[in-house]
C-alpha cells in the first residue's frame, strides 16, 4: 500500500505580488535616478550659456565705455540726455534727405508775405511727415496775433491754423516796460500752391 504525498508550501502567501512590486520600485527609482541626471546635466548647460551671456555682456559694455571715452576726448557729446534724443535728430534728418527739393527761401518768402510787421518770428520747425511746420514768436497785441491768423489764412501757401498757445508777457528794456504776446502755432504747407495761386497777398 503506497503512502501518499502531501505538498505543502513553504513560501508565504503573496510571495510573487512583493517581488512585482519590488521590481516596479526598482523601475521607478531607475527612471527617477535617470531623471536626476539629465536635469543636473541640463541645469549644467543653462549655467554655462549664462556664463557666456555674462562675459560677452561685459565685452560689450568695455566696448561701449571705450568708444565713449574716445569720443568725448574727440569733442563729441555723448551724454545720456543727448543720446535720448538721438532717433529725434535721425528721423528729422532722414526726413529732410528724402525732401531735397525743399526750398527754405521759398518758405521764408511765403512767411514774408503773410506775416504781419508787428509780428516777431523765434523759431520755425518743420514736419515733413504731416506737410506742416510749427511757428513761435511775439506779438505786440491781440489784434497782431489775429492779424497774423488772417494773414496765413489768406496766403494760398498755408491752412489749417492753428494757435495752440499764446500768453502775456511783460519785458523790461533800458527806456520802459512794455507786454507782449508769446504764442505758438501750427499749419499746413504747401509751397506748390503759392506756385499756382494768381493772387499773393501785398
Amino acid at each position: 500500500m503506497r503512502t501518499p504525498r502531501l505538498h505543502i508550501p513553504l513560501s508565504a502567501q503573496g510571495l510573487g505580488l512583493v517581488r512585482l512590486m519590488q521590481a516596479a520600485l526598482a523601475g521607478t527609482c531607475l527612471l527617477l535616478f535617470l531623471g536626476m541626471g539629465w536635469l543636473w546635466w541640463d541645469t549644467q548647460q543653462i549655467e554655462s550659456e549664462i556664463r557666456q551671456d555674462e562675459k560677452a555682456i561685459t565685452q560689450i559694455m568695455n566696448t561701449s565705455r571705450q568708444f565713449r571715452q574716445h569720443a568725448e576726448a574727440k569733442g563729441y557729446n555723448l551724454s545720456d540726455q543727448w543720446l535720448q534724443t538721438l532717433p529725434q535728430h535721425v528721423a528729422f534728418a532722414e526726413e529732410l534727405a528724402t525732401h531735397q527739393k525743399f526750398s527754405w527761401t521759398q518758405l521764408l518768402n511765403d512767411l514774408e508775405t503773410a506775416v504781419p510787421a508787428r509780428i516777431s518770428m523765434e523759431s520755425i520747425t518743420l514736419d515733413f511727415r504731416n506737410s506742416s511746420i510749427a511757428l513761435s514768436g511775439a506779438a505786440l497785441t491781440l489784434e497782431d496775433l489775429s492779424a497774423l491768423v488772417h494773414g496765413l489764412e489768406q496766403h494760398p501757401a498755408f491752412q489749417h491754423i492753428v494757435v495752440s498757445n499764446h500768453k502775456v508777457q511783460k519785458k523790461k528794456d533800458q527806456k520802459r516796460k512794455f507786454s507782449f504776446i508769446a504764442f505758438s502755432l501750427a499749419v499746413t504747407y504747401q509751397p506748390g500752391e503759392a506756385a499756382h495761386s494768381p493772387q499773393q497777398i501785398l
